[in-house]
């Protein structure tokens, strides 16, 4: 295991690491407490198999690009601050393409996730809590590919305890109830917001829509079937222009 700590007495400090190899760690945890911190691209752990910085208050940026060994999937977890992660490049020792590759919990903060073009096998993003992802500090995740007959990846959502129809998605592709202002937050209409979640007179756990090239995914975290910025999430997939292409089959429902 390597521990790395982060810590400055100045404001809003980032440290910056471009060379750190530690090929034989298995796991390496950061603690960004008072600093943040940008693991650059000279970062090399080939044995990794579990990268934790959820105990940092500060951001993190890490570029993972190695050909890591793991063969049952890379754990990453964020913290509460704003995280980067790269895996332009990144493969692991996934035999095909329904084994895991990297299994990412962001935490809270607007983070960044770039996902491998192509993996060797599925990116699985886990979320636990409403504040990981919401309409003002949203993940944004780049690469996501929905494709089951590729290296599909998934959101996993098993932490909110969704059942029965609730395990599924309802698309409203182009709605003009739904906007993106200025400022990056995402709107939805005050008069769409009952039944925001209801398809048909059937309460659905997440609902989809795309805003010019992207796909913005809303989980109904408090199960009303409402609309509620302070209760519900939202996750922005860049480069998914077509909402519908986000169905059940890429949610982890349970």
């Amino acid at each position: 295991t390597v521990n790395i700590g982060v810590t400055s007495t100045g404001t809003n400090i980032t440290h910056e690491i471009t060379a750190l190899v530690v090929d034989n760690a298995s796991k390496v945890t950061v603690n960004a407490s008072t600093a943040g911190v940008d693991i650059k691209a000279g970062f090399s752990a080939l044995a990794l198999v579990l990268f934790d910085a959820s105990a940092s208050a500060k951001t993190v940026k890490v570029a993972f690009n190695d050909a890591y060994t793991a063969t049952a999937g890379v754990a990453i977890k964020g913290g509460a601050g704003a995280d980067t992660f790269d895996f332009t490049g990144a493969t692991t020792g996934a035999a095909v393409g329904t084994d895991l590759d990297f299994v990412i919990t962001g935490g809270g903060g607007a983070d960044t996730i770039k996902l491998a073009a192509m993996a060797s096998g599925k990116d699985v993003i886990v979320y636990t809590a409403q504040s990981d992802s919401t309409n003002t500090k949203y993940d944004s995740i780049t690469n996501f590919d929905a494709t089951p007959a590729s290296y599909q990846d998934y959101i996993d959502l098993k932490a909110f305890g969704f059942t029965g129809d609730r395990k599924g998605v309802k698309d409203i592709a182009g709605s003009a109830n739904v906007t993106v202002g200025a400022d990056g937050t995402v709107n939805v209409a005050t008069a769409a917001q009952t039944n925001f979640f209801v398809d048909a007179g059937v309460a659905r756990g997440v609902v989809t829509w795309d805003g010019g090239a992207d796909t913005y995914v809303f989980v109904d975290v408090d199960q009303n079937g409402n609309y509620s910025a302070d209760a519900d999430m939202v996750i922005k997939l860049v480069g998914v222009a077509d909402s519908s292409n986000i169905t059940a089959a890429d949610i982890i429902f349970s």
